[in-house]
Formats: C-alpha cells, sequence, structure tokens
C-alpha cells in the first residue's frame, strides 16, 4: 500500500470514527447532561413557585395555630368543661344571683360560604341565666368577651327591674338571658401544631376596651325625673318701682313631659359593640313589649 492510500485510508477510519461517535455519544450526552440541566431548570423554577406559595400561607398559618392555642384543646367535649367552669366563675366573679350555665349539644359549625360543605369546625353552645345589678351584668359581658376563647354572644335579653324597685327609686336586679358559642378548630397538618403543647393565654380582649358602666351609670330602666330647681337667690331685695300693673296674661301651656312616652312598654334586647378602630359599631336593640316594634 502506497504512501497516499495510508493517507487515505487513515482519513477514512477517521471521519467514520467522528460519525460514529456523533451519531451514538451525542444522543447520550443530551439525554444524561443537557436533558438533567433542562429538568433541574424546571424544577428551581417549580420550588420557586411553592415557596412563593408558602410566604402567602404563612400568615394564615401563624393566625390559624393562635386560634388553636386561644381554644387550649382540639377535643369539642374538653372545651365545652373548661369553658362550662369559666363561665361559672364569671358569674361568681360578678355577684349575680340564681346563676344558671347550661350547655346545649355540640354541633357541626356551617360556614357561610356555601361552597365549603364541611369545615370539620366544632360549635359548643351554652344557655346563661342570672339576676343582679345592671353594672354587675355589664362588668360580667366585658369580662366574658376576654376569655381567650373564639367566642361570641349569639342572643342577649335584659328584663328591667320589677315596677315597686322603680317606685322605690333603687335599682333592682335585672334579669340576664343569653346565648353564647364558642368554635373549635380542627387540628390541620398546615397548623403545624402539636395539640399536647398548646399554651392557651391567659385572655384575649375583644372589646374596644371603653367604659362600658356607662351604660350602667346613666340608669336606662329608671324613669325620668325632673332635675331640681335652683334654689332662690336671698340677697337684697330690689328697690320697690312703681309701674302700672298690666293685665295678666295667661299661662303658657306647660312643656309636654321629656323622654320617651312609651319607656315604660320598652325593653333593651341586645347590646352589640363589633368592629375595630374607627370601622367600630355600636348598636342597641329596643323591643316593645306591647305591640312587639323594635
Amino acid at each position: 500500500m502506497s504512501k497516499r492510500e495510508k493517507t487515505l485510508a487513515i482519513l477514512v477510519v477517521s471521519v467514520g470514527a467522528v460519525y460514529g461517535g456523533l451519531k451514538v455519544a451525542w444522543p447520550m450526552v443530551d439525554r444524561y447532561v443537557f436533558a438533567v440541566a433542562s429538568e433541574n431548570v424546571e424544577l428551581r423554577e417549580e420550588l420557586a413557585e411553592k415557596d412563593a406559595r408558602v410566604d402567602d400561607v404563612e400568615r394564615y398559618r401563624l393566625q390559624y395555630a393562635e386560634y388553636l392555642a386561644r381554644t387550649g384543646d382540639v377535643a369539642a367535649e374538653n372545651v365545652q368543661n373548661t369553658l362550662h367552669a369559666r363561665l361559672t366563675r364569671l358569674i361568681e366573679d360578678a355577684n349575680l344571683i340564681n346563676p344558671r350555665v347550661s350547655p346545649r349539644s355540640i354541633a357541626d359549625y356551617k360556614p357561610s360560604d356555601r361552597k365549603v360543605k364541611k369545615a370539620g369546625i366544632k360549635l359548643v353552645r351554652f344557655n346563661v341565666t342570672a339576676e343582679g345589678p345592671l353594672g354587675s351584668i355589664v362588668g360580667f359581658l366585658k369580662a366574658f368577651y376576654e376569655l381567650p376563647y373564639v367566642t361570641r354572644v349569639t342572643t342577649l335579653k335584659l328584663d328591667p327591674p320589677s315596677d315597686r324597685n322603680k317606685r322605690s327609686g333603687g335599682d333592682g336586679p335585672v334579669k340576664l338571658n343569653a346565648s353564647v358559642e364558642a368554635l373549635i378548630p380542627p387540628l390541620h397538618p398546615v397548623s403545624e401544631v402539636n395539640p399536647s403543647r398548646l399554651d392557651q393565654p391567659a385572655a384575649h380582649v375583644k372589646h374596644l376596651g371603653q367604659d362600658y358602666m356607662v351604660i350602667a351609670s346613666r340608669k336606662p330602666f329608671t324613669e325620668f325625673r325632673e332635675p331640681p330647681k335652683p334654689p332662690k337667690d336671698r340677697g337684697p331685695k330690689p328697690p320697690v318701682e312703681r309701674r302700672t300693673v298690666e293685665a295678666p296674661q295667661a299661662p303658657a301651656p306647660p312643656p309636654p313631659p321629656a323622654g320617651d312616652p312609651l319607656r315604660t312598654d320598652k325593653v333593651v334586647r341586645m347590646v352589640m359593640v363589633y368592629g375595630d378602630g374607627e370601622a367600630s359599631v355600636e348598636e342597641i336593640l329596643v323591643v316593645n313589649k306591647k305591640d312587639r316594634s323594635s
């Protein structure tokens, strides 16, 4: 074989080797190197998206964990027993008489969103009755809205003192009849809370911190009385002036009685404050016992 033939043979073999390498090795490089790099890019994008979702959920997760801590337990029966004891203690601290805290059956909470069929939230309910001065009842309700539980008063009825007590000038006992409820959220994996290590706070203030005793100081169940007339001035008598006496004019008709003429037929059924800061709303429900208007 001549030198030229050898050179041609080497060139043909080299070209064949390069072509064979591209045909066999390149798909393997594309599969195991470039494909892995592309997959890594996709995985990193997916991880960044999930991290962003976790950041969005984080504040809700912490808030949900706070609700669990305020409830103190995830078993509705245990919460019912502890809340029953707390309500009884609040009534005793308010010096109310004839107390009665009656638990109702535990129920499932029905969300207002109709798309959510079952939230897993339990509802603990009580009927509370007691008697005492209006100021003591106001103090009891204020202390109730400082309990750590996720709870509220759903209905409130206050019966005024008897006519005998009002005529004698005393405040007399006011009858309280209220329905209260508390929510027990279920243990959710997103909350990352160990139920055996729930640390319930001593209180959680849900009212506005205002001076609610003003309600009692206004004595809404006491009839209106004219304020006392100022004492007459007994200073030196002015000199007598002689003047022509004109014929007396007819006295002006007396002013109509002050206040609501139907006040004796009306009772306060509910006082409610909700909202925060400037967006707070204060409402009072007054019902006429005769014609049931409100």
